[in-house]
């Protein structure tokens, strides 16, 4: 998919679906983990398109995977600020957009907080405050995605930070009864730690109503 969106763009470089191709491209090279011309191709669909809050979702998460911090913190808000202000996009029916837009919710507010989560731990010791911006975010993310364990991955990590070790041991078992490719991290974390398995956390999905981007 990846060639065959290069090729379009070489031979219609001033098509109406020059939007539609980058953003195509930008995804295809996500897939096979090319970052750097992901974050290009996506910038140049974003120009023609800006309002693209899925590929916002996409590209924050590529930039905080190649240290981009700051690009990655904007984009995300941009695409929270995106899914509040505008309504669904019109090749998505009402139903779809019901499902979809809770994950790209979380999605950006994950993203975001992993960026801030790297900016933080970058500084020695990290800075509470960031850390507890990040922990905000994450905590936007679990009340709309309850299902995701690297979200509660990463919050547990940052709550052991903060010395909320409850909060940590609740989110590293969750995380841990999932299985799955974090279980061996959550489980290694576990072990700094002396509670015996306490019951996950319930997530209240109402917060979701009442925070705001």
């Amino acid at each position: 998919r990846l060639k065959l969106a290069d090729a379009f763009l070489l031979q219609y470089p001033k098509s109406w679906l020059l939007a539609e191709t980058y953003d195509a491209a930008a995804r295809s090279a996500i897939e096979v983990g090319r970052y750097e011309e992901a974050i290009r191709d996506a910038r140049c669909s974003l120009r023609l398109m800006p309002e693209n809050a899925s590929l916002l979702v996409l590209i924050a998460n590529a930039e905080g995977k190649t240290g981009r911090i700051e690009p990655a913190i904007a984009d995300a808000s941009d695409a929270l600020d995106d899914l509040t202000r505008f309504e669904r996009p019109a090749m998505i029916d009402q139903k779809q957009w019901n499902l979809i837009r809770p994950q790209l919710t979380a999605s950006a507010y994950f993203a975001r907080a992993r960026a801030r989560a790297q900016q933080a731990m970058a500084e020695k010791p990290p800075p509470v405050e960031e850390l507890s911006l990040a922990l905000r975010d994450l905590n936007r993310a679990a009340a709309w995605n309850s299902n995701d364990p690297e979200i509660f991955y990463l919050r547990g990590i940052l709550e052991l930070k903060l010395n909320q070790r409850q909060e940590a041991a609740s989110d590293l078992v969750f995380v841990s009864s999932r299985g799955g490719t974090l279980k061996a991290r959550a489980d290694d974390a576990l072990k700094l730690l002396d509670f015996a398995h306490p019951k996950p956390r319930r997530i209240d999905l109402r917060l979701r109503e009442q925070q705001s981007p």
